[in-house]
């Protein structure tokens, strides 16, 4: 019996997990609005058609002015750390500079405040004005509810706070470079001063990604016609910094999390035959029980127990077995993802990241829904003895 409850909480430990991970990556990696019409564009280099590499400013302004698939062509660059100076130490600050309709286009939500608008970003320059994150907000401001309109010094030069983000916000493509979650926000046209990076006229300058918004209609594939055509032009008309790259378009969440889908495809596979293999092995000792217990069950046939009666027993046995094997299950699970949660924050996304709290409702509802479907599972493995 002991045997038997281990092995199927093996089984299940190691689906829920996987299960769990998957889900989270999968399913729910992305939650941004109209998230199947959001796509990454970056550059293709030499030895690296598939894209990730960055463009320049110049060709970002070009992109948007000359590309017919987009409603929506934002820019950011999450390369660019500053310091908030107002304390007695100074603090680092993992800044994000994005063009307004970035924060719009992943569907930016605020607490307090407001996101950027159109007219606070320009080409060349931009308003000092900042958007912080929820945990940034709470950790270094305490949650003041007076935060919007006042002014942080960010390596000693004076920001405005126009709004913070909302808890639930994830910036994944700014995490994405870094692993660091984004701590603040700021106009794209302030990066040329802030940090040197992001020329507005320097083609040579390739730091920038985008994240375009593909107009109602137009496929993926129009898409990336439609850049190929603009490379060509590019590489024509600046053939010393533009010839010999491509543009490519991918949807967000293969940028994401793309390099994910195959390893926990093999996972699930792989989790799946462990609980089929441990189904096999309990039936086999459940059968060599049964044989074990021939004389048993005669006995209690002769004292009048109807087959019904013996079938009824027998089931209730499985289901006791299977109620242990479930909740040690989700015992190991439940440390096992502990374990994942720890690496997955050094390794993953951050929007593939595991709950911080692994008491969260989602996970928890995640996790005891699998562990039913699991029980139901194994009871169609032929356990009954």
């Amino acid at each position: 019996m002991v045997v038997a409850t281990l092995t199927l909480g093996v089984g299940i430990a190691a689906n829920t997990i996987i299960f769990s991970v998957a889900q989270k990556i999968l399913l729910h990696s992305i939650e941004y609005p109209d998230q199947q019409r959001l796509t990454f564009v970056s550059r293709g280099y030499p030895g690296y058609p598939q894209g990730g590499g960055n463009f320049t400013y110049p060709a970002y302004r070009d992109m948007v002015q000359q590309n017919s698939s987009f409603d929506e062509l934002a820019a950011f660059q999450s390369f660019g750390a500053l310091a908030l100076t107002d304390g007695s130490e100074a603090v680092r600050v993992n800044i994000n500079y994005v063009t307004p309709s970035y924060l719009q286009l992943l569907g930016a939500q605020t607490t307090l405040g407001r996101v950027f608008r159109h007219e606070e970003d320009r080409w060349a320059d931009a308003d000092p004005v900042i958007v912080l994150s929820y945990g940034f907000w709470q950790r270094e401001f305490g949650g003041r509810s007076d935060i919007v309109g006042r002014i942080i010094h960010l390596n000693q030069q004076p920001f405005t706070v126009v709004g913070v983000a909302a808890k639930t916000f994830r910036d994944s493509p700014g995490a994405m470079d870094t692993g660091e979650a984004v701590d603040a926000w700021l106009p794209l046209g302030l990066s040329f001063r802030l940090t040197g990076l992001s020329d507005p006229n320097n083609r040579n300058a390739a730091i920038l990604w985008g994240i375009g918004h593909l107009k109602r209609g137009v496929s993926l594939r129009s898409a990336r016609t439609d850049f190929n055509a603009i490379n060509e032009r590019l590489a024509k008309e600046y053939a010393v910094s533009d010839s010999g790259f491509t543009l490519v378009v991918k949807p967000l969440k293969d940028q994401l999390v793309g390099q994910f889908y195959s390893p926990l495809w093999l996972l699930l596979g792989g989790s799946f035959f462990i609980l089929l293999i441990g189904c096999a092995n309990v039936a086999n000792l459940l059968l060599a029980r049964l044989v074990a217990r021939q004389r048993e069950l005669a006995i209690r046939g002769a004292l009048g127990a109807t087959p019904v009666r013996l079938a009824r027993q027998m089931l209730a046995e499985n289901v006791v077995l299977l109620a242990l094997a479930s909740a040690v299950g989700v015992a190991i699970a439940d440390f096992g993802l502990k374990a994942l949660q720890l690496w997955g924050r050094l390794n993953l996304p951050s929007c593939a990241v595991l709950p911080r709290s692994l008491h969260d409702r989602e996970l928890d509802t995640c996790i005891s829904d699998h562990a039913v479907g699991l029980w139901f599972r194994s009871s169609a493995c032929g356990l009954a003895d």
